[in-house]
């Protein structure tokens, strides 16, 4: 079993996960907060623009890499990771911004929940249809 289309996207997104956790890191340091948000909001939105990529990406790429072994379309499922990383990276901006809704946010979110659901019905299609 073979997805090399999934592997550049979840690497992608892995380092991308990294770099939102350097992120939580830097704000601890700056803001003297070793456990939880200490109250916090810079420290409380750090957490959570890291939190809501580690709620989102995993089932996105899951789902992805069985459609990919499954014999899904190489060209929609470089479509479906290039909108999910676009997504995460609108959100993760979103959420660092200074009002916490924004249209970088709700948009990114959107986009991320789309993809997640285009993945599983057409998984879901593929499954059934093909099987």
């Amino acid at each position: 079993m073979i997805a090399p289309i999934t592997a550049l996207y979840a690497g992608i997104l892995g380092i991308f996960l990294v770099v939102l956790a350097l992120l939580v890191v830097r704000v601890r340091i700056r803001e003297g907060v070793a456990i939880g948000d200490g109250g916090n909001k810079a420290m409380l939105a750090a957490i959570r623009v890291h939190a809501n990529a580690v709620e989102n990406i995993p089932i996105a790429l899951i789902l992805m890499c069985l459609l990919e072994v499954n014999g899904g379309s190489g060209w929609w499922l470089h479509a479906l990771g290039e909108a999910l990383v676009l997504g995460r990276f609108m959100h993760a901006f979103g959420l660092f911004q200074k009002r916490n809704v924004n249209r970088w946010r709700q948009v990114g979110m959107l986009i991320t929940w789309l993809v997640t659901l285009v993945l599983a019905f057409a998984l879901l299609v593929r499954v059934v249809l093909f099987a």
